[in-house]
């Protein structure tokens, strides 16, 4: 399936992160000059020269040929850096981006050494020779053809939406070398050609774009000559490496990176208009929403670059990321024109109100440039395949598939459905005890079965894999954490923390006696509930045994316990332990709460890759007029939305739990639990409109998972809230800091 890991940068790449943005502080102060909205800048060759002269152009490039051999990654952090930062990269942008690696990659030595140093010292620039007017996205059908004659190629036809070839100066044209009639199929019998744009018989257009701007252009070869030694590749192998070529226009932070400007410049506006007890809250909503997906968005960008390092081939994560990310791009710009009020002023020369109207005017062409978004979707769908999900990483394989046994032979389809008449699984718990997996995690001098909170985190993501019913998550991952902490005994039975931010709960503590009111998930089933009451000089605990409540029967939209609880007790009766007020009990309660959220987005991240795998064998299986409904484009369409669900949930899993072990993560788990509520969202919508009439059958297992996801996202606070937080973060921290927030 796909692979996406989340990165952590080494110390190298941090180094070479702070010397850009030192360097674009220092030579592009703020407000010095005009930003571009990511790739679309402006073309500055003084520019270019001196991200050459520095090494930050061919950077992947070898050293034989003026490169630099660094990683894909490293490349990575320059790129993501000089977009968000709108600087003027348009003069190098593509000969950096694919014409050097093409080059390197299929060039003959005498092209290597002819254009690679000039492209690594900013020197040359390169067009895009792809699109023509009649084709579109049928791209092997185009019609500009090279006839051979003595020592080269005559070139005819047009070429069209060429970016800045009326200034560039060499194009690479992908063309038909041997007629369409003559070959089976219209894929085969194209060439590339690396052609001089000062060449005698090429005329340049200028096509006015939707702003005004004409950096667009149409290009006519009219006999154009082209010397065999600028033949690039094979004659005839023009489409595969046009469609290598392809492949470095995807998945690279300039497809997510686009209108970013537009939220920092927003909130630098904002900032000076409010201070933090005045933001409004549409505000902090949108700048919550935007940075969550922002922060989705690089971490799956950043993968991709490590997966080539690794020597992968990640095209069909490159183009999820950039289906994905242009989406996201145009979603900003919509959230930004519908937040402020003020009408787009063209004459406004202000730089929040120019990237408005530049934003406004160009988001259409955002999930059309280096292929429409609808072309992508079917193209990703036919990459998706059933097959082994990735573990969570760093576990003892051995666990895994101890674990996955178990479930599968356990919670079978009737054994869920069977446990919606008491609200858990006595089956799947009983085993899960006796297998010691309801207490890894917790060292074994205090009872616990041992382990990392990776291997629990690995233990949740099956549950949520198998939709077990059954509270592990809140006996072990949190409720017997906690306690164990500070030194209170575990329970041998299922326990739960009660929660004290929730609306429903009401506790207090007067002559001796404590008196609570509250919904707790599995309290039925529960030997012992956890509270935590703030008092005047520090927190206090208390581990409630099941004779000191009573509870109500009540169930989620899934059929598992959450129940409402009454309590009433002598507090002689009750286990405490009293913590004084500080720091460390502030972080300690952080955490605890973060591992609220942590536990149901892993388990919901679980669910969701198995929502992927039940959606593909289904429409894999299921015909329809005569083929799989897979085959049907708005199939497909729904099966990427799935799968982008399933990716961002596993990656905002991956990272906020790299955060935990790290005791900073509070960006993190904020980010993750706005994601992955988006992700729920689509990705159970898309589900059952693939699955259409089967989906809703209660005989189908689809509604185990599907209805468990619509209850976790209301658990541990609702989506807006957290919005409202990250944005109050990210306002109080003010736009200087809002890609480093982002980037963390």
């Amino acid at each position: 399936m796909m692979n996406f890991e989340a990165v952590n940068l080494t110390l190298g790449e941090r180094e070479l992160r702070d010397d850009i943005r030192s360097f674009l502080n220092s030579a592009l102060p703020r407000h010095t000059f005009t930003p571009g909205l990511g790739m679309n800048a402006i073309k500055d060759p003084g520019f270019s020269r001196e991200l050459g002269k520095r090494g930050w152009l061919g950077m992947g490039l070898p050293v034989a040929y003026g490169g630099h051999n660094r990683s894909a990654v490293e490349r990575f952090i320059v790129v993501e850096e000089l977009l968000r930062w709108g600087a003027p990269i348009g003069h190098h942008w593509v000969a950096d981006r694919q014409s050097g690696p093409v080059i390197n990659k299929f060039g003959t030595e005498e092209q290597k050494r002819r254009f690679l140093p000039r492209i690594c010292s900013g020197e040359l620039s390169f067009c895009i020779g792809m699109s023509e007017s009649e084709s579109g996205s049928d791209l092997a059908s185009l019609s500009t053809k090279a006839t051979r004659i003595d020592g080269g190629w005559v070139l005819e036809g047009r070429k069209i939406w060429t970016t800045a070839a009326h200034e560039n100066d060499w194009i690479i044209v992908l063309c038909r070398t041997t007629p369409s009639d003559q070959v089976s199929d219209k894929r085969n019998g194209m060439s590339q050609l690396i052609v001089d744009l000062k060449s005698p018989g090429i005329t340049t257009s200028q096509v006015r774009f939707i702003d005004g701007t004409a950096d667009f252009c149409e290009v006519v070869f009219d006999s154009v000559f082209v010397p065999d030694e600028f033949v690039l590749g094979e004659i005839g192998q023009g489409w595969s490496q046009n469609t290598s070529e392809l492949a470095y226009e995807r998945g690279g932070p300039d497809r997510w990176l686009s209108s970013y400007l537009l939220i920092e410049e927003l909130l630098r506006q904002e900032t000076e208009r409010f201070d933090s007890e005045s933001v409004p809250t549409e505000l902090l909503d949108l700048l919550g929403n935007c940075v969550a997906h922002y922060w989705i968005l690089h971490h799956l960008s950043i993968s991709v670059a490590r997966s080539i390092d690794n020597g992968g081939a990640p095209a069909l994560e490159a183009s999820l990321v950039k289906e994905l990310g242009t989406h996201f791009e145009q979603d900003v710009v919509l959230a930004v024109l519908s937040h402020v009020d003020q009408v787009p002023n063209i004459s406004d020369s202000s730089i929040f109100n120019q990237l408005l109207v530049t934003s406004a005017l160009t988001q259409p062409s955002f999930t059309i440039r280096g292929g429409t978004n609808e072309i992508l979707r079917s193209v990703i769908s036919k990459g998706l395949q059933h097959g082994d999900v990735r573990p969570i990483s760093g576990v003892d394989p051995i666990l895994i598939e101890t674990v996955d046994r178990l479930l599968a032979s356990l919670a079978t389809h009737q054994e869920i459905e069977n446990a919606e008449q008491t609200g858990w699984s006595s089956t799947i718990w009983t085993a899960l005890c006796a297998s010691g997996f309801t207490w890894v995690g917790i060292d074994e001098s205090r009872g616990g079965s041992g382990g990392t909170t990776q291997d629990m985190a690995a233990v949740l993501f099956a549950l949520g894999r198998s939709a077990a019913p059954v509270p592990v998550a809140e006996t072990g991952f949190i409720a017997g954490w906690w306690l164990t902490r500070f030194g209170l005994p575990l329970a041998h039975g299922p326990m739960a923390l009660i929660p004290t931010n929730s609306a429903q709960t009401t506790a207090s503590i007067s002559n001796g006696r404590i008196k609570v009111s509250a919904q707790v998930p599995w309290a039925r089933h529960c030997e012992t509930l956890v509270l935590n009451l703030r008092t005047d000089n520090g927190l206090l605990i208390l581990a409630i045994d099941s004779e000191n409540f009573v509870t109500t029967v009540g169930s989620n939209l899934a059929g598992e316990a959450l129940d409402s609880v009454c309590i009433d007790a002598e507090i002689t009766s009750i286990r405490t332990v009293h913590l004084p007020s500080g720091p460390e009990l502030e972080q300690a309660l952080s955490e605890l709460e973060a591992r609220a959220v942590l536990a149901r987005l892993i388990m919901s991240a679980g669910a969701l890759e198995t929502i992927l795998q039940m959606t593909l064998d289904y429409t894999h299986s299921r015909h329809q007029f005569g083929k799989p409904v897979a085959s049907f484009q708005a199939v497909q369409h729904h099966l990427v939305t799935i799968a982008q669900s399933a990716v961002q949930a596993r990656m905002a899993v991956d990272v906020a739990l790299g955060s935990l072990n790290d005791g900073s993560f509070e960006i993190e788990i904020a980010a993750a639990r706005i994601v992955i509520d988006d992700a729920i969202a689509l990705g159970t919508r898309a589900a059952h409109q693939a699955h259409a009439a089967m989906g809703v059958t209660r005989e189908y297992s689809l509604h185990q998972f599907t209805r468990r996801l619509w209850s976790w996202r209301h658990e541990v606070g609702g989506t807006q809230s957290w919005r409202r937080r990250l944005g109050r973060i990210v306002f109080e921290r003010g736009a200087d800091e809002l890609f480093a927030t982002i980037s963390k």
